[in-house]
């Protein structure tokens, strides 16, 4: 699948983002998680993105967002919302503590809630919905980008 490079896109410092794409900042506070769930709402019915598509865009950014507030402290958040290829292309940017989500160690799902350590399920979930997964530090920020596939054939007509 070809991806435009969005990490060579500058998000920051005012959230400027290419003419294909929508683009949003929040403060990092709990409401973040709300207004960004929103935003990415209604992104997917202006591109008509299928529901399902939407569903996991929205556990993806519940997700990413939910982690940049509690752990990154970051005070803002920038996120764009680009197709491409038959593909939603995401974009976190936070200012908060530099992180890879990508080190982070998978999981082993083998084994019983009881028997397996707390944490890193959230992120196993975007790694199996996401055709692609990349993490850069750019300046100082963190920035995540997701590629979601979608079937083009079953955009909605809301």
């Amino acid at each position: 699948m070809d991806i435009p490079d969005v990490f060579s896109t500058p998000l920051s410092p005012d959230c400027c983002c290419p003419q294909d794409g929508d683009c949003a900042e929040f403060l990092s506070a709990e409401e973040s998680l709300l207004l960004s769930h929103r935003f990415l709402d209604d992104c997917s019915k202006k591109y008509r993105i299928p529901k399902k598509t939407a569903r996991h865009i929205q556990i993806c950014a519940d997700e990413i967002v939910t982690n940049i507030v509690s752990y990154a402290h970051a005070e803002t958040i920038h996120i764009r919302y680009l197709i491409c290829n038959n593909a939603v292309i995401l974009t976190f940017e936070d200012d908060g503590i530099l992180y890879d989500p990508l080190r982070s160690k998978t999981p082993d799902v083998t084994l019983s809630a009881k028997e397996r350590q707390i944490g890193g399920l959230g992120l196993f979930m975007v790694r199996k919905i996401s055709k692609s997964v990349e993490y850069v530090e750019v300046n100082g920020r963190n920035r995540l980008k997701l590629a979601i596939e979608f079937d083009p054939d079953q955009m909605t007509d809301c």
